[in-house]
């Protein structure tokens, strides 16, 4: 993913909008902020949210395209919407 801007941040994490490189489309990127990233409570916190995004299909709520960690910070990749 190439990261192009920060959209905003939120209490446990930052909201980056972003390319897919390899599928060659905008997406939202959202990275747990580094502070939260060694609590397991928030770890598990944000996991769930995920979880609980991607088990959604509707036409008024946010795609989650995948989940996945780099350097120990957990992110959620997502249809981005202006």
């Amino acid at each position: 993913y190439e990261v192009l801007n920060l959209i905003g941040v939120g209490a446990m994490g930052a909201v980056y909008r972003a390319r897919d490189l390899g599928l060659n489309r905008p997406v939202a990127l959202k990275a747990m902020l580094p502070r939260w990233a060694e609590d397991l409570r928030g770890r598990a916190l944000f996991a769930r949210e995920g979880r609980a995004a991607a088990s959604l299909s509707h036409e008024n709520v946010i795609r989650v395209y995948a989940v996945g960690e780099r350097d120990r910070i957990p992110y959620l990749v997502m249809e981005y919407v202006e």
